[in-house]
């Protein structure tokens, strides 16, 4: 075994990690302040050679990833001032069934909208032809699921007063949600905001519905 490979591989790993303390922010950031940029900074990165990928941001799913993480984590700093998660399912109380539940409800979201952008502009379903939308809409999915992750801890709170800025906030994600994938539909697709909106509440409601018959499906076995 060479000792050097592995410090290495440590020292390289340990820098890794400590970058997403800087990228993550910077991250969020550009995709609260200017979300269409980003989703179109990320369709250009898949031209360029991987090792060139994504130097100013984080990887889309691995953003999408730590967003869950973080609220994760938050959950269960607060979990013990929530009672409303005694009343989760058995499956879903063991925490990595949690975290996978999470990252699989949340994938359906970009995994929906790339295949309705590649349908309607008549691309075919490919692996090299879904992953570019894909990965651009795990950003907007992980600031998604951020929001609604931190206001659903809050709405669980014992404290009353929490409860509706936790309510607002699942309400904020949603509208936000909403309108960046409805004006990033009707340029992309040039059409209509109206229609943009309703491809969005479709994709958004194809992902949801998806989500939940596989879930089911898979849970009577």
């Amino acid at each position: 075994m060479d000792f050097m490979k592995i410090l290495r591989s440590l020292e390289d790993f340990l820098y890794e990690v400590m970058t997403w303390l800087v990228f993550y922010p910077k991250t969020l950031w550009a995709i609260l302040t200017a979300p269409i940029a980003t989703l179109r900074y990320s369709d250009e990165q898949q031209g360029l050679p991987e090792e060139q990928q994504y130097l100013r941001t984080l990887n889309p799913i691995l953003f999408l990833m730590l967003s869950l993480l973080l609220v994760h984590g938050v959950e269960l700093a607060a979990r013990s001032q929530a009672p409303g998660y005694s009343a989760l399912p058995a499956f879903a109380q063991s925490e990595s069934n949690l975290l996978i539940i999470r990252s699989l409800f949340f994938s359906a979201f970009p995994l929906s909208f790339a295949l309705l952008l590649l349908g309607r502009t008549g691309q075919p379903i490919a692996r090299n032809t879904l992953r570019g939308p894909f990965l651009a809409q795990c950003y907007t999915a992980a600031v998604f699921a951020t929001l609604v992750g931190l206001g659903t801890n809050g709405a669980l709170l014992q404290d009353e007063r929490l409860r509706p800025a936790g309510g607002l906030l699942i309400l904020l994600a949603a509208v936000w949600y909403l309108a960046v994938q409805s004006l990033w539909l009707s340029l992309e697709l040039s059409v209509s905001r109206l229609t943009g909106f309703g491809l969005t509440v479709w994709a958004t409601l194809r992902a949801a519905v998806g989500f939940v018959l596989a879930a089911l499906i898979l849970s009577a076995f």
